[in-house]
């Protein structure tokens, strides 16, 4: 099954859901369930991805405009030479530990209702 096919799957969606509940229990918060986005790390085990190895939960902010962003020179995974990179490497590391990344799922989540109050 392609990528694209794949990500528009129910079988994604599901796998998705439960991925970021599982990062509720890892993270004991409900922020990555109500403001996360499933990432993958790597893509070789797709269809059979496993919680921390293949997929982390991130804030929808760090996922599209840092990692799939400023990190990847905006490059997709695919027109990247490395995927992951070094710096992308280290934020997938960061998001990994249950307190780091909760707290940044929690900053960005405050940052972004800051900005929808101040708008």
């Amino acid at each position: 099954m392609s990528y694209h096919v794949y990500m528009q799957s129910r079988q994604w969606r599901e796998k998705a859901g439960f991925i970021k509940f599982l990062a509720c229990i890892w993270r004991l918060s409900p922020l990555p369930f109500l403001f996360g986005d499933a990432h993958h790390v790597k893509y070789k085990n797709l269809t059979k991805e496993i919680y921390l190895r293949d997929i982390i939960v991130v804030s929808p902010v760090i996922h599209i405009l840092l990692i799939h962003g400023i990190l990847s020179g905006f490059k997709r995974p695919g027109q990247q030479r490395r995927y992951p990179n070094v710096f992308q490497s280290m934020i997938h590391w960061l998001y990994r530990l249950p307190c780091i990344g909760g707290i940044c799922i929690a900053v960005t989540v405050k940052l972004f209702i800051q900005y929808m109050v101040q708008a």
